[in-house]
């Protein structure tokens, strides 16, 4: 009886050493297959990187930084959901690994999940108090939030930080615009194209301030710099062909108002801009048409009805524009217009 508890004790612990072995050996091979998922990481071969990672994860289940770097792959081949999968279990995992919580925040500002974003931000300034990113991404959560003045704050530290950031500046132009200070603006904007001429917003967003300057042939020029950069920009096909309409150049006008319309079809300021200038154009029946595609959008936008009641008027058509201010004293109310 003695000998055989003997060997049950024995073989215990040869059986617990067995154990560690095979623990340390997987353990060991999972650091080996993630240094070659790293390296096909650095190739940007991401497919054989995240089979890689995939693999060593397998072997190590609790490997934060495995999880991290294979959310990171799957990010870059635009597979965000899977990256978000990854963070979350890379920050389960480890909580103090700030990259893990800055890619997670990234993903929360992009999915307008704003509150979600700036804990991330708190949390990685807390583990890395000089992260420049963490403030920016904080910031224009922030920005989002309509939050200027706190945005401005962080937006400030992170150029202490990084002052070459041209992302930084523009975001700051945004705070400083948000709140009426369009001097800094104009200044942070000027500086962001210093740092990075192909900012497109950057040149529409300076273009804007010019234009409610006066200043229309500046802001022309940067609604330029912005469509050759970005040539599906509606929002600057807009804004030049208003541009043009206010130095009377009606032709360009269209052709830039259409092209918005026909980059974004649902662009309503677009649609109104067109009406008006057609109808300075006598236009008329292009005008029509364009009310009647905006009253589809905005079916109780009372200055609709007026435009289209107004150019139905200019057709000769009295009885439909009696329709259209009808409908605007129906919205409100009122009586119904009088023959």
């Amino acid at each position: 009886m003695r000998s055989l508890r003997l060997l049950t004790f024995v073989l215990g612990i040869i059986l617990t050493g067995l154990v560690g072995l095979r623990v340390a050996v997987g353990a060991e091979d999972a650091r080996s297959i993630q240094a070659e998922a790293v390296e096909a990481h650095w190739k940007w071969d991401l497919e054989k990187a995240i089979r890689l990672y995939t693999r060593a994860l397998t072997l190590d289940p609790n490997n934060a930084r495995a999880y991290f770097n294979r959310g990171v792959a799957y990010r870059s081949k635009g597979d965000v959901d899977h990256a978000l999968k990854d963070f979350n279990q890379a920050v389960a995992k480890n909580p103090d690994i700030s990259e893990s919580l800055y890619g997670r925040g990234q993903i929360y500002l992009q999915r307008k999940m704003y509150d979600k974003a700036i804990t991330d931000m708190n949390r990685v300034i807390e583990l890395d108090p000089k992260h420049s990113g963490a403030f920016r991404v904080r910031a224009e959560a922030a920005l989002a939030l309509t939050k200027p003045e706190q945005a401005l704050e962080d937006l400030n530290e992170a150029l202490k930080l990084y002052p070459a950031d041209s992302e930084s500046y523009f975001l700051r132009a945004i705070a400083y615009r948000d709140l009426k200070n369009t001097d800094m603006a104009l200044a942070d904007l000027t500086k962001t194209l210093e740092l990075n001429t192909k900012q497109a917003d950057a040149w529409l967003k300076r273009g804007n301030i010019f234009f409610a300057q006066g200043k229309t042939g500046q802001a022309i020029e940067d609604y330029n710099h912005a469509i050759n950069l970005n040539p599906s920009h509606a929002e600057a096909f807009n804004n030049r062909g208003w541009a043009r309409f206010v130095l009377k150049d009606l032709e360009e006008a269209v052709s830039d108002l259409t092209r918005a319309v026909e980059l974004d079809p649902k662009f309503a300021t677009a649609l109104t801009n067109r009406a008006t200038v057609y109808r300075k154009m006598q236009r008329n029946e292009s005008a029509l048409a364009d009310y009647s595609r905006l009253l589809a959008l905005r079916k109780s936008d009372a200055s609709l009805f007026i435009g289209r009641g107004q150019v139905l008027l200019d057709l000769a058509q009295p009885a439909e524009a009696i329709k259209d201010f009808d409908a605007i004293a129906q919205t409100f109310g009122l009586g119904p217009a009088e023959n």
